[in-house]
């Protein structure tokens, strides 16, 4: 958990974070934004939250842009907190199929 545990008990779910994401403004989805996102890592580092296909796809949906970073009044760096969140999940369950074949391609110059 380390450093990026300590910014999901930052965030005081104001809100702000929606004005600017994105993904947000194209899903209109509270799982689309920081605030919501941060929810989920808590539960799923509590144990409460399994990792499946929906929770993947939301985690790794976020652009890591840093928008909501840079109109968060706690000053929560949400882009520590994803990305954490994605490194805990790949030591745990690997890289999803489409990155890992992603990953592939590129390691091929030749392509």
């Amino acid at each position: 958990m380390k450093t990026w545990g300590k910014e999901l008990l930052k965030c005081i779910r104001c809100g702000n974070c929606m004005s600017k994401c994105p993904v947000y403004s194209v899903e209109l989805k509270e799982s689309s934004v920081a605030r919501g996102k941060n929810l989920l890592a808590k539960s799923y580092l509590k144990g409460k939250l399994k990792e499946d296909s929906s929770f993947l796809r939301i985690v790794y949906n976020c652009l890591v842009c840093k928008s909501c970073t840079t109109v968060c009044p706690s000053g929560v760096e949400f882009d520590r907190i994803i990305l954490g969140l994605r490194a805990r999940l790949v030591e745990e369950k690997g890289l999803p199929f489409v990155k890992k074949l992603i990953f592939s391609v590129l390691k091929k110059p030749g392509l």
